[in-house]
This record gives C-alpha cells, sequence and structure tokens, in this order.
C-alpha cells in the first residue's frame, strides 16, 4: 500500500503547486457565511505562514413543482422553499473547531491543492472529526480553464 504524504507550511510554500495533505497548527481564522457572492468562506492561516480557503456553494433557494395532484383542475403550484444544506452549516461548526485548534494549539490536516500562494482545500480533518467542501469556484474563476 502505497504511504500518503503529508507535508508541512513550509515545504509547500517552497512549490510552485502541490496537490495533497498539509498538516500544521492553525495560528489565525477568519470565517464569513454571508459575503463573497452569497458563497460562505474559511480562510485558515498555518503556522504563521500558510494561507487555506474552504469555500461553500453559495446560498440559494430552490424551485420545485408540485406533481403528486393528478386533477388537472387544480392549479399547478410552485413551492419556494430554502433547503438545508449541510455544507454550508458545516463551514460554520468547522469554523468553531478551528477556532478551538488555534487557542489549543493542536495540529489540522487539510487535503487540497496549493497554487498562487493560497491552499485551497476540500477537506479538513481536526482530531478525529472531519468536513468536506467542494472547493466553488465562480464563473469568472473557471473561465480560463475552458
Amino acid at each position: 500500500m502505497e504511504k500518503i504524504e503529508i507535508l508541512n507550511a513550509g515545504e509547500i510554500i517552497d512549490r510552485k503547486t502541490y496537490e495533497g495533505w498539509v498538516e500544521g497548527i492553525p495560528t489565525g481564522m477568519y470565517a464569513d457565511r454571508s459575503s463573497y457572492g452569497n458563497a460562505p468562506l474559511l480562510a485558515i492561516v498555518l503556522d504563521n505562514r500558510l494561507p487555506c480557503k474552504f469555500r461553500a456553494r453559495p446560498y440559494s433557494h430552490r424551485t420545485q413543482i408540485r406533481t403528486e395532484s393528478s386533477e388537472l383542475e387544480e392549479p399547478l403550484k410552485l413551492l419556494f422553499r430554502w433547503d438545508s444544506d449541510d455544507e454550508n452549516e458545516n463551514l460554520g461548526i468547522a469554523a468553531s473547531f478551528v477556532d478551538q485548534s488555534i487557542k489549543e494549539k493542536t495540529t489540522i490536516r487539510i487535503q487540497g491543492y496549493y497554487k498562487e500562494g493560497i491552499f485551497l482545500g476540500s477537506f479538513l480533518k481536526i482530531e478525529n472529526i472531519g468536513f468536506e467542501f467542494p472547493g466553488y469556484l465562480f464563473p469568472y474563476e473557471t473561465r480560463d480553464e475552458n
């Protein structure tokens, strides 16, 4: 079985790009669940040197057409509802665990990729708890990739 490589902040900063795991002690954090195009953001600094960023899907309401009724006379009803989004809620919970880790100076692990000076996280592991985020990118951020 192949061993998983886990680097520290200094080892990643020395590379141009990297995809995999980083481990370190968080020394700073910023969490915002409503700015940045309504896409929740969690930013962490590891070992006073490596900025890491997690971003969840933007909040949105979903529209659904009710089709349970077979009666043609009943007009179609549109239901507007806010669906609970575990990913967005988990970002707030993850922020509280990161805050605790900062206070206790405990190590965390982040899986993702490093590019242009920022480690873009998709999975955060604190002690025995894990949080997964898709690394949402806005359309203008993916324009050059197509």
